[in-house]
C-alpha cells in the first residue's frame, strides 16, 4: 500500500471510528469547509471527509451535491470528456454529454476543443 493510500486509509478508519461515537455527527463538523457534514460525506456520498474536492474535478463536494448536481465522486459527471469544473466555469452543462465549453482552446495546445475530442479524444 501507497504511503498516500495508507494516510486516506487512516483518516478516513479515524472518521468512521469518529462518527459511530456521536461527536462528529452532533456538531455538524466540517472538517473540509466543502459545504457537507463529515457525517454527510462518510455516510451518504462517500466521498472523503478530509478533502474540499473529493474528485478533484475544480468543484468543491458540497457545490457538487447542492448546486450543480453532479457526482462528487466522478470528475467527468457526463462522461463528455470534459471536467465538471471546466465546464460549470465555461458555460456548458456538466449533466448534458452534448454540452461543450464555448473555449475553443482550454489547454492553449493550438487545437480546438473539438478537434481534441472528436479526432484525439483527448
Amino acid at each position: 500500500m501507497s504511503a498516500s493510500n495508507a494516510k486516506w486509509s487512516f483518516r478516513w478508519l479515524a472518521m468512521v471510528v469518529l462518527l459511530w461515537g456521536g461527536t462528529a455527527a452532533a456538531a455538524g463538523v466540517d472538517s473540509d469547509g466543502d459545504g457537507l457534514t463529515d457525517e454527510a460525506e462518510v455516510r451518504d456520498y462517500h466521498t472523503d471527509p478530509g478533502l474540499v474536492d473529493t474528485d478533484t474535478d475544480g468543484l468543491a463536494d458540497g457545490d457538487e451535491v447542492k448546486l450543480h448536481f453532479t457526482h462528487p465522486r466522478l470528475a467527468d459527471t457526463d462522461g463528455d470528456g470534459f471536467l465538471d469544473g471546466i465546464e460549470v466555469r465555461l458555460g456548458s452543462d456538466p449533466l448534458d454529454p452534448g454540452s461543450r465549453p464555448v473555449a475553443t482552446d482550454l489547454d492553449g495546445d493550438g487545437l480546438s476543443n473539438s478537434e481534441e475530442q472528436e479526432v484525439y479524444g483527448s
